[in-house]
């Protein structure tokens, strides 16, 4: 939804993508304040995983084969190891 745009070019989902990155980078902020996160910039992060759900959900419009349980299983692992925090 992040693309949509009207005849006029106007993004009528923007607020609301803007809200979702603001929310998710408040969460990645308190994890890396907690110490699960390593650092990072946690607005440019959240950006990331929120394209990355809405390019499997895309991807699943276009071709319903798509797993979506599988591809979000991947996707959280994969998250997850991005942004964790290295124990020692």
């Amino acid at each position: 939804m992040t693309h949509h745009r009207t005849k006029d070019g106007e993004q009528p989902f923007s607020e609301a993508v803007d809200s979702e990155i603001d929310e998710l980078a408040r969460i990645v902020r308190h994890g890396q304040q907690a110490g699960e996160f390593r650092e990072f910039d946690a607005r440019s992060g959240a950006q990331i995983i929120v394209q990355a759900v809405e390019g499997v959900l895309g991807r699943w419009m276009v071709d319903t084969s798509v797993d979506l349980d599988a591809q979000a299983t991947i996707l959280v692992d994969f998250v997850y190891h991005a942004i964790r925090q290295e124990k020692p």
